[in-house]
């Protein structure tokens, strides 16, 4: 102990001696720490994009096994829903943007530009566990012309939340009527932050059709899956192929984790935000 304190005087008179260098290593000890912690947090971040959402390991998005194309047929969804009891739910993720579309209240006139919209379903905020604020929270849309909007929407556009039955203008071609409000998607996830959804049900809600050769028309779209906790995520997919019909113009699928869809760079049309995983090492290469 006596030499413990014996060596800490001396090293306190050493740095008293030499201010200038002390001050010097004291700064750069202090700058390269911080870098080295803001640095961790990005990283951090970025390797947790998707998984604020409950289940999220069980949630997987599909994609075609030849080009990682992800829009596939709509109607899919409803089929693996249908014949695997694997799927505890399937849902279509629709999205666009136009700066120069607006959304109005027609009760006071208001509007905003610059709209995110959404085509989904109900399906959308049950496998997401997106929180229902005000409407039925197990069928936000009420019927195929109803829309959804995000509690931070409500209050730019009506200054307020209860904003139930109220009428909307997108675009000055088409009006909804809202049925419910939600929570805004959280920060830490790769989809777009969209504040209005309206209801995919409805044919005129979905944003894209293509004519395949000998199929005929569908409209692709991109598709996510919850699996059971109990299932087997290989052998559902490999069953899926080799006993099932998949999709239409759809040989073989794949499946992404949701966790993994944010450094997934080689997914063709995914509709979501992409990472950069080449930066991510660096930053993780410069902190080390």
């Amino acid at each position: 102990m006596i030499a413990f304190i014996t060596t800490l005087k001396q090293n306190v008179r050493s740095l008293d001696r030499n201010k200038f260098f002390t001050v010097l290593n004291l700064c750069g000890f202090t700058l390269g720490l911080a870098a080295s912690m803001i640095l961790a947090l990005y990283v951090y971040r970025e390797y947790n994009v998707n998984k604020c959402f409950p289940n999220h390991e069980n949630i997987y998005l599909l994609a075609n096994a030849k080009d990682n194309n992800v829009p596939i047929d709509y109607d899919f969804a409803a089929l693996l829903k249908d014949h695997f009891p694997e799927v505890e739910d399937a849902a279509t993720f629709g999205y666009a943007y136009s700066p120069d579309y607006y959304l109005r209240n027609t009760s006071d006139n208001e509007f905003i530009t610059g709209i995110a919209i959404c085509y989904v379903t109900n399906d959308f905020f049950r496998l997401f566990s997106v929180k229902t604020l005000l409407g039925d929270p197990q069928s936000p849309f009420t019927d195929d012309n109803s829309a959804v909007i995000t509690a931070s929407l409500a209050q730019k556009l009506f200054g307020r939340l209860d904003v139930i039955d109220e009428t909307v203008d997108y675009g000055g071609y088409r009006r909804h009527t809202i049925s419910a409000v939600v929570e805004d998607i959280p920060e830490n996830s790769n989809f777009p932050k969209a504040n209005f959804f309206v209801n995919s049900q409805n044919t005129r809600n979905r944003h894209s059709i293509s004519v395949i050769r000998d199929v005929g028309m569908i409209y692709p779209t991109p598709i996510y899956v919850q699996l059971t906790a109990t299932a087997n995520p290989d052998n559902f997919i490999e069953n899926v192929n080799s006993s099932f019909l998949p999709a239409k113009g759809v040989d073989s699928l794949l499946m992404i984790p949701l966790a993994e869809t944010y450094m997934t760079t080689e997914l063709v049309q995914k509709e979501t935000e992409s990472g950069n995983p080449i930066l991510v090492k660096i930053f993780i290469a410069i902190r080390l």
